[in-house]
């Protein structure tokens, strides 16, 4: 089993600015880099900011700032892997098309592989606006084909659903399985949609929760990790881990026992 090599971390969640949010975007990027590679993290999934204007200030967009954290992560044998831009979620995708043509450009340059765009809140996947959002993902999933960038949504539609958007479309697009969101949409069968979804998961985010839906370290709520692993073990999944966790009151502590959580999982399904 070679899950616990692929595991990563969200970025900001690693640093204690702002530490009573959710999500935020880190100070210090770099700082967060030499975190992730002291506790063997494969990687960090960088974000943009939920909000409708363009954060200038993330380093996404600054030629020089990416050349230095390519630096940085060859100092540590580090890599980019994913990146998720939750502009999505704040403004609708039919409105974002020109700026992730400029994104995705600036992805190939920084060298990650995996583009995510969370089809929720402004963005979220209907049927009536299926026809528009299936021209606007086939844009985006060509833009990501030639630059090399495998491109996935994170949506909380059913697996018919995805289906239906994915036998649409004329170009590839992969799944991003959200532990605590997939729970908390369904409850009763979020771990068979596993199996159901299959090789459609091309990145999963580990994210647990309570009984209020609220996002918790990982083993304090009600999702079944073990489980979950043991599907993705039998779907054959070879893909990587991103922990979208709470930091409590020390991101650093909260690193160590979300981390000893999920090698003790992978550890029994061995």
């Amino acid at each position: 089993m070679i899950f616990h090599k692929k595991i990563g971390y969200m970025q900001g969640r690693l640093s204690n600015y702002k530490i009573n949010n959710l999500s935020v975007y880190p100070l210090n990027p770099y700082e967060e880099i030499e975190t992730a590679s002291n506790f063997n993290l494969s990687h960090i999934e960088f974000i943009t900011k939920e909000q409708v204007g363009l954060d200038k200030n993330n380093l996404i967009w600054n030629d020089i700032e990416i050349k230095k954290v390519l630096k940085k992560n060859k100092s540590f044998n580090f890599r980019n892997i994913s990146f998720i831009d939750n502009r999505s979620v704040k403004k609708n995708i039919l409105d974002l098309i020109k700026y992730y043509e400029k994104l995705i450009k600036q992805l190939k340059k920084a060298q990650f592989t995996i583009l995510v765009i969370p089809l929720i809140e402004k963005s979220d996947l209907k049927k009536n606006n299926l026809k528009k959002f299936v021209t606007a993902l086939d844009f985006i999933s060509n833009q990501c084909n030639k630059n090399k960038i495998n491109f996935c949504v994170e949506t909380n539609a059913s697996v018919m659903d995805f289906e239906n958007l994915k036998n649409k479309m004329q170009n590839k697009i992969g799944l991003v399985y959200d532990t605590g969101n997939r729970y908390l949409n369904n409850k009763k069968n979020y771990i068979s949609e596993i199996k159901l979804l299959g090789n459609n998961i091309k990145h999963v985010h580990l994210k647990d929760r309570n009984n209020k839906g609220k996002n918790v370290l990982l083993g304090n709520g009600n999702v079944n990790f073990k489980n979950i692993f043991k599907s993705l073990k039998e779907i054959n999944y070879k893909g990587y881990f991103t922990i979208e966790s709470t930091r409590e009151k020390n991101a650093v502590s909260s690193l160590i026992k979300n981390r000893r959580y999920l090698y003790k999982c992978l550890k029994i399904i061995n």
